[in-house]
């Protein structure tokens, strides 16, 4: 017989789960009812020997994508670990986000380079058409724009918006930033795409997509 244990986020009590009668051939929506929410409350309390055991007995979770976005949230320093046992960081999440374009609308650069390291699609879409370069232009990700360039990244894309990186990075990103995407050859699609003055009135010191009560302007760019 074959027991767990996995600690519930809400009690931290142990329990104790029999899966001596659990086969790969449950594949009728056992592995979402059952295993996916205790492989997530292991990634939580980052029980690496109990979450470890259920990915080499059921290798069906490597590709859920909900155990490397609770990694990211819950414990980010559990990521490179995940990616060790082979899940691929090219699962998608909702609406095709990857974890890549999570770290890069987020500026990671130190994860930017974790992901491609471990064979991130550095050109993956989601369903909207945008890619992690998209995302870095769209929150002033210079560094992570730059290490994605140098690893391949399509400075050009066009999203089902017709929006290409550069559209928005003259809506979202500072002049060092867009004048670093034209050098490298960015262009726009889409004019209607308008220049803001930096940072936006409606975001944060940092370009962050925040809504604040009040952000003034200064004529040099800066904010206060």
């Amino acid at each position: 017989m074959q027991c767990y244990t996995y600690w519930s986020s809400e009690s931290q009590a142990c329990a104790l789960t029999d899966l001596s009668e659990v086969s790969l051939r449950d594949e009728n929506g056992f592995l979402m009812r059952n295993l996916l929410p205790k492989a997530g409350r292991y990634v939580k309390c980052n029980n690496r020997k109990r979450l470890g055991w259920m990915l080499d007995r059921f290798p069906q979770l490597k590709t859920e994508a909900s155990l490397l976005w609770e990694a990211w949230w819950s414990n980010r320093a559990l990521v490179r670990w995940l990616l060790e046992q082979g899940i691929s960081p090219d699962v998608p999440g909702c609406s095709g986000h990857t974890l890549l374009m999570q770290a890069a609308s987020e500026n990671d650069v130190g994860m930017v380079r974790l992901l491609l390291v471990h064979g991130a699609d550095v050109n993956h879409r989601n369903e909207q058409g945008e890619t992690a370069f998209s995302y870095c232009c769209a929150n002033n990700s210079l560094a992570s724009a730059q290490l994605l360039a140098e690893q391949g990244a399509d400075i050009n894309t066009v999203d089902k918006g017709n929006g290409s990186p550069l559209d928005w990075a003259v809506c979202w990103s500072a002049a060092e930033f867009r004048e670093w995407l034209v050098s490298m050859g960015a262009r726009r699609n889409d004019d209607t795409y308008e220049p803001w003055a930096w940072p936006r009135p409606n975001s944060d010191c940092s370009g962050h997509h925040y809504v604040v009560d009040s952000v003034i302007v200064k004529d040099d760019g800066s904010c206060q």
